[in-house]
């Protein structure tokens, strides 16, 4: 609540400090943890659970010929977060889409959430998260050419794909089921 205030400038980071100044400290932790960027609480929890676990966030990226991007982590990973109430019109469908499609254009790792599995199921959405970040970049640069890590170097075409291939097991991957427009994580 409190980086939605400070993005929609109805505050201040030093506002927020002096009327925490009194506060337990408790409370005073929490308002420090306050950011502008933020367009909903949700993003903002995901942003804090992610530096929390060591990540580089920033947020409201612009992306040209993409538009704004809600979150980027580590500097290679775009993250949208829906909220139904604004997510729910054929309009915002198609511009969401639009901007995945502008996003994967350019190569850039993307992930879709909706705000529900972020509440709700948070370690599932944590794990898929991990996952994206600790796989090898695979594609670099628009430059025609693929990306090598710098370890493959030395290793035929052959070497590299099979290293860069996670094994069923050693990825956590959730179970999704269907659910009308949407894609929900299972409890499964």
């Amino acid at each position: 609540m409190l980086d939605t205030a400070i993005s929609a400038g109805l505050t201040s980071l030093q506002a927020i400090g002096e009327l925490f100044a009194g506060e337990s400290v408790r409370a005073r932790a929490v308002a420090a943890k306050a950011r502008p960027g933020s367009d909903s609480g949700v993003e903002s929890i995901v942003r804090q659970r992610l530096t929390k676990a060591g990540h580089l966030v920033e947020q409201q990226i612009g992306v040209a010929g993409v538009g704004r991007v809600d979150l980027r982590v580590d500097g290679r990973l775009y993250i949208e977060i829906d909220g139904y109430a604004w997510h729910s019109d054929r309009g915002a469908f198609e511009r969401d889409r639009a901007r995945d499609t502008g996003l994967a254009m350019y190569g850039f790792l993307r992930l879709r959430f909706p705000a529900r599995d972020v509440l709700e199921h948070w370690p599932d959405v944590g794990r898929i998260i991990e996952t994206v970040l600790a796989a090898p970049d695979v594609t670099g640069p628009r430059t025609g050419q693929p990306f090598v890590q710098p370890e493959l170097a030395d290793r035929t075409p052959k070497e590299r794909a099979r290293l860069r291939t996670p094994t069923r097991s050693s990825l956590a991957t959730p179970r999704f089921r269907a659910s009308g427009d949407q894609t929900m994580l299972s409890s499964r």
